[in-house]
């Protein structure tokens, strides 16, 4: 995914937009439902469940001509 591709055309918006959605909003979308889930369980030694979502720095090491995107990595549920 280019901000610029290699003929000097915008880079693709629509496929920006795919990329989003599904990392982006997918993950949110997990998250809530599994968490409204786990509000409603049963404690086990006092707690419901726990959500730890972990990140990598590979976006912030991006070559320069492309586009930063979220990349989920991990998701525990305990």
């Amino acid at each position: 995914m280019r901000l610029v591709e290699k003929d000097g055309t915008p880079g693709n918006l629509d496929l920006y937009q795919e990329v989003v959605d599904i990392n982006l909003v997918g993950s949110f979308n997990v998250l809530r439902l599994a968490a409204a889930r786990m509000v409603k369980s049963e404690e086990v030694g006092g707690e419901r469940g726990v959500v730890i979502m972990t990140a990598s720095v590979a976006a912030s090491k991006a070559r320069s001509a492309r586009c930063p995107t979220p990349q989920p990595r991990q998701a525990s549920w305990a």
